[in-house]
């Protein structure tokens, strides 16, 4: 359960960190929260399953449209949004989980919608990635 107001980076880790405690992940996943201007969290959080290999950079459109209505969800000030990229079994991100970071972190960019870093979590290890990984949206799908 997430806090009721993530007003910095690190409650939103903590709010990640308290959603994941003890999960033994089952199938790769992004997961979206939507914070709005008055740092709560607006709606239930989003799983989308099967989140295994990153899309191509030239397949993130519908995804980009989804997070630009995500954030007008409230009728007040634009929504921010949180990502968590999870996969099952244990270690630090991968080429893949970067890849995934990459491609939402570069959707949020082109809907115009304010995300903070995108988190990774796996059965043991949940940490922020770099900011900026623009860089690494592949174009293998």
């Amino acid at each position: 359960m997430t806090p009721h107001t993530l007003t910095s980076r690190a409650a939103v880790e903590r709010a990640w960190r308290n959603m994941t405690h003890g999960s033994g992940f089952t199938r790769h996943s992004i997961w979206l929260m939507v914070i709005d201007d008055e740092d709560r969290v607006v709606q239930p959080v989003i799983e989308i399953e099967d989140a295994v290999r990153p899309p191509e950079a030239e397949a993130l459109s519908p995804f980009t449209e989804f997070l630009a209505d995500l954030a007008r969800v409230a009728d007040g000030p634009p929504c921010r949004i949180a990502v968590l990229r999870s996969r099952p079994g244990g270690g630090g991100p991968g080429a893949d989980d970067r890849g995934w970071a990459a491609a939402m972190a570069a959707s949020a960019r082109a809907a115009g919608v304010c995300c903070g870093p995108v988190h990774f979590a796996s059965d043991d290890t949940l940490v922020a990635l770099p900011a900026d990984l623009s860089g690494l949206v592949s174009g293998r799908g």
